[in-house]
């Protein structure tokens, strides 16, 4: 069964910029590009901490 989450438009947002962050660190590995995707893991870790840890 899914999170109550998982449907949560800002969160998925949130997901598919971290998605994004992560291609763009893994092509691109320069401390900017880095620091973006530490930035985004942050943010959705204290609107969602269980949410990392699920991918």
């Amino acid at each position: 069964m899914g999170s109550v989450y998982d449907s949560h438009p800002v969160l998925q947002a949130m997901r598919h910029e971290l998605h994004e962050r992560r291609q763009r660190y893994q092509h691109q590995p320069c401390e900017f590009n880095r620091y973006q995707l530490v930035r985004i893991e942050r943010r959705i870790a204290e609107a969602c901490p269980d949410l990392l840890s699920r991918g």
